[in-house]
């Protein structure tokens, strides 16, 4: 899938949110799921981010280890990458980093590289 990031409707919508904070997903895929967000108040300029949550499973599937194997090496890369970790009750781990809003088109370009890579590669 390939989206034109616009930004602009994203701080519009985020501005006009009760929790001033704005969303769109990108990507989704049967273990990944891939978006971006602005978050915003009446003081500070928007705040840009980029997350993949990364599925591990769910609970009574078997395990496929080579498959894991990939996806805690996206986590080191991400992690490597200035990514923030956190896991989820639902055996996925949110992964999110603050960007730039004229770096948001890049960054999902070379994260949705980077996914292609360590999982389908």
């Amino acid at each position: 899938m390939n989206h034109e990031i616009e930004t602009e409707k994203l701080k519009e919508k985020a501005m006009s949110d009760e929790l001033r904070e704005s969303y769109m997903t990108l990507d989704r895929e049967s273990n990944y799921k891939l978006g971006v967000g602005v978050r915003t108040d009446e003081t500070k300029s928007p705040l840009f981010f980029i997350e993949v949550v990364v599925s591990f499973g769910d609970v009574g599937d078997e395990l496929d280890i080579e498959k894991q194997k990939r996806r805690l090496a996206l986590l080191e890369r991400l992690k490597g990458s200035d990514y923030h970790l956190t896991s989820e009750k639902d055996n996925s781990v949110v992964c999110e980093k603050n960007i730039e809003e004229e770096k948001v088109e890049h960054e999902y370009k070379e994260l949705k590289k980077i996914l292609e890579q360590l999982l389908y590669g």
